[in-house]
């Protein structure tokens, strides 16, 4: 169980990375790990939301 949460966690990581990448002029190089706290990163913000369910 503990493995399966963590490849899930790595998997929106790199979906974080790619929202991140593709707005670059709207969400300068963020550290991924504070995006829950980040309120100008939307899509970054609902991704981790969704890691609760």
């Amino acid at each position: 169980l503990e493995n399966r949460l963590h490849f899930r966690i790595h998997a929106i990581r790199l979906q974080v990375n790619a929202i991140l990448n593709n707005n670059s002029n709207s969400a300068p190089s963020t550290p991924v790990h504070d995006n829950t706290n980040n309120h100008e990163t939307p899509g970054a913000a609902a991704s981790w939301s969704t890691e609760d369910n």
